[in-house]
């Protein structure tokens, strides 16, 4: 029987590898609730949200608290790898992850909270604890966060952070740019400040080791309260150094940028920018953790660019207001324009036809005045006042061109009455007059005057009512009911009218005997 001896050195190996492998800590669990205490080591560690890598979902009503404890004299230092929430409804968080420095509700109420769509964010502790919270609501999930901690020593520089000569250390950004404000908010989470450059030599190490980052850099210098004096963060006024002289000879210095820039490799590498312009920075802390955190000055910065803002927004008003007022101008002068345009329109057109009707009275003036030298004249209606209507009291004399004599028509009496459907037998005839119509006697047109006697009209008793089917279209009299008080009426003969024109009729009718 063979026996196999377990080297000694490989389970060493092994040791030691198990030993150098970082600890991860998954919250699997769908829900999760009260204080997890975790220890920070300076390898490290990583804790993601629950169902983070199993239905890249986290759950509704999430509540997760860890509770990370380091050595004294420590920080905590924690790096955010991925991060995928639900997004700001009005600047606030529905699900979030939170860092708190104390449990305590009242700090809890102040803490960060982080949300949407982050990566590479870091966020170092002010003390060697720090609280880390997972919470959800019950409407949006998204797939959660995954993140790493460690802790480092208050004597050396945090993790992703370079040493310089001063003793000081810097941090860049160039994935996530922001505005100036924004900038330095994001500085204080990694309890440092925005960059201050306060001689030459800084500037040169500076531009060693980022002259190869072809970007611009936030420095914490500004000119907003002032117009050309220059402060830092922490409200001092800024040195002159080589390349940075004071007063407005700033290289792009005006009254809407008041925020300085560095760009190393440039000929001029300190130049100003506007304030809300989205830029890299570059973070700045001591390396034994005495920093000392500068809020941005956010009222100075607003009241500096507002004061421009409003110039520019008044002259823009005053702008509008001038045009306004010239439309209206336009428009008033347009409809008076077109007001006199339609009344001298109404008074040429007055005074063509007052001269056309003045041309024509001239001319039948002169035309009646040799109408004795063989022109006759010939009535005819005119209409009065523009309506459709036959004048018959005032004919209006038109000449006529030619001389040749007037040919004479015989006329048909017109009785003055329409004969009865049935006239008795006895009784003397009508008496008929004639006479002559015209102004002047002529004998061109002879007219008749029917004036019969009054006749006692006496109709046959009808029994039944006639249909006026067999009376349709035809020139018999008839006797018929009306419908409204069933009295008798009679319907005349036609016949008597077969020679009688409408002509004719107007003629008798204006010819009245005295």
């Amino acid at each position: 029987m063979r026996c196999t001896i377990w080297p000694l050195w490989l389970s060493r190996l092994l040791i030691l590898y198990y030993l150098s492998v970082p600890v991860i800590v998954i919250a699997q669990n769908t829900t999760c609730s009260g204080t997890v205490v975790l220890n920070a080591t300076k390898e490290l560690q990583y804790l993601t949200t629950p169902n983070y890598e199993l239905s890249y979902k986290y759950p509704p009503f999430l509540d997760c608290r860890f509770f990370i404890k380091a050595p004294d004299k420590t920080r905590v230092v924690v790096e955010i790898i991925d991060m995928e929430m639900e997004p700001r409804i009005f600047d606030e968080c529905s699900d979030y992850v939170g860092f708190a420095e104390d449990v305590t509700e009242k700090n809890i109420s102040k803490m960060l909270t982080l949300c949407e769509t982050l990566t590479k964010r870091q966020y170092i502790s002010s003390t060697n604890t720090l609280t880390i919270i997972f919470q959800s609501d019950e409407l949006i999930e998204y797939r959660g966060a995954r993140l790493s901690y460690q802790y480092h020593d208050i004597t050396t520089c945090p993790p992703g952070w370079t040493e310089l000569s001063d003793g000081k250390c810097v941090r860049h950004e160039i994935d996530q740019k922001t505005d100036w404000i924004t900038a330095q908010n994001r500085c204080m989470e990694q309890q440092s400040n925005l960059i201050t450059i306060e001689t030459g030599a800084k500037t040169t190490e500076l531009e060693n080791l980022f002259k190869s980052v072809p970007t611009r850099f936030w420095t914490g210098d500004t000119d907003a309260t002032t117009e050309g004096l220059l402060v830092g963060i922490n409200d001092r006024e800024a040195p002159n150094i080589p390349g940075r002289e004071s007063g407005n000879s700033y290289t792009d210095n005006n009254d809407n940028n008041d925020c300085m820039t560095v760009h190393f490799g440039d000929n001029q590498p300190f130049r100003m920018d506007g304030c809300a312009s989205f830029n890299a920075y570059i973070c700045e802390m001591k390396k034994d953790g005495t920093t000392v955190l500068y809020p941005p000055p956010v009222q100075n910065i607003q009241d500096g660019s507002n004061s421009h803002n409003s110039a520019y927004a008044l002259w823009l008003l005053l702008f509008l207001i001038g045009l306004l007022f010239l439309t209206i101008m336009a428009f008033l002068c347009f409809m008076c324009w077109k007001q006199k345009d339609a009344r001298v329109h109404t008074e040429t057109s007055g005074v063509q036809q007052n001269a056309f009707m003045s041309e024509t009275t001239h001319r039948i003036d002169q035309q009646s005045r040799t109408s004795g030298n063989g022109q006759q004249i010939a009535p005819v209606a005119s209409s009065s006042g523009g309506a459709n209507r036959t004048s018959r009291n005032s004919p209006i004399n038109v000449p006529i061109e030619n001389n040749r004599p007037i040919k004479k028509f015989p006329m048909a009496p017109v009785p003055n009455r329409l004969p009865m459907a049935e006239e008795p037998s006895g009784g003397s005839e009508h008496v008929v007059e004639t006479g002559i119509l015209g102004a002047n006697n002529d004998d061109d047109v002879e007219s008749v005057s029917a004036a019969p006697r009054a006749q006692t009209r006496t109709l046959p008793p009808m029994p039944t009512r006639e249909g006026t089917f067999q009376s349709i279209n035809t020139r018999d009299g008839s006797t018929m009911r009306t419908r409204r008080n069933k009295e008798l009426f009679e319907r005349p003969v036609m016949h008597v009218l077969d020679n009688v024109s409408a002509i004719s009729l107007d003629e008798f009718w204006s010819n009245k005997k005295p």
